[in-house]
């Protein structure tokens, strides 16, 4: 079961990088381990949410999204390259 969710983990995170990565951020090992950390803490967020739904769905899906960019914003630590890339991920292919 842990090589399961492991590999999941993996898929997951191998998608929001290549997503990052194709709008400009560097694939640095910080931002591959704040993208990793930030799946565990969305993890435990929702597995939290779904025991006491002490907000909206939607108001979580917005914290769990500010979330990612605030820890890849760190990880890259150039708030102008970071906003580029903000605004590349934002746009829809």
């Amino acid at each position: 079961m842990g090589t399961l969710h492991r590999t999941v983990r993996a898929t997951f995170a191998g998608w929001i990088l290549k997503r990052l990565a194709g709008a400009g951020a560097p694939m640095t090992p910080a931002v591959s381990m704040s993208v990793a950390g930030w799946l565990a803490y969305t993890e435990e967020v929702v597995l939290s949410w779904l025991d006491q739904r002490q907000m909206p769905r939607a108001e979580l899906i917005d914290l769990c999204e500010r979330s990612c960019y605030q820890l890849v914003a760190a990880a890259m630590d150039d708030p102008s390259r970071f906003e580029e890339v903000r605004a590349a991920v934002e746009r829809r292919p």
